[in-house]
């Protein structure tokens, strides 16, 4: 139960302030919000895509949000997919499988991020394993995210209906 070592030295070297937070084994997002204790709302889920180039980019979002492939490949002028899963090990090779942190700077990826994360007080991020977070205050997150672009680029999803009780 630890979180990547690529990870640990990045935000070490760039003077993150964190708190890894270790949880009974779990897959998922909203299976790893259960486990750690945590609104979804406030895990950073990270989603690898691709274009037609092959370029790369890291989508970051809320775990609780829904994620428009369409509206963001419009924004970005260019046409997104999801990369598949079995062909994430080549990007993430110190993390298992289906847990991708949310730190594309660490494994030289471009980026973006949703501006719905800076509502947060607290944000969780996924260790590169399946029983540990890495957590920072908001300020920390907001430091870490600095040089990355971000936007507006999902929309609030039944999950995060649910936690709040809207309908």
């Amino acid at each position: 139960m630890a979180i990547s070592a690529r990870v640990d030295s990045y935000l070490k070297d760039h003077g993150i302030k964190y708190q890894v937070v270790n949880h009974r084994y779990s897959e998922g997002a909203y299976n790893t919000a259960v486990a750690a204790h945590i609104p979804m709302k406030k895990l950073a889920k990270a989603v690898l895509l691709t274009d037609h180039d092959d370029k790369h980019l890291l989508v970051v979002l809320p775990a609780s949000n829904l994620l428009s492939l369409k509206d963001l490949s419009k924004k970005l002028d260019r046409e997104l997919r999801f990369v598949q899963e079995k062909d994430l090990s080549v990007f993430f090779a110190d993390c298992s499988t289906g847990a991708i942190p949310a730190i594309g700077q660490a494994y030289n990826l471009s980026m973006i991020w949703d501006d719905h994360l800076q509502e947060e007080s607290d944000i969780y991020i996924e260790g590169g394993d399946h029983e540990a977070l890495v957590h920072m205050n908001k300020e920390e997150f907001l430091k870490l995210m600095a040089d990355q672009p971000h936007m507006i680029i999902s929309e609030r999803g039944a999950a995060h209906l649910k936690e709040t009780g809207a309908h």
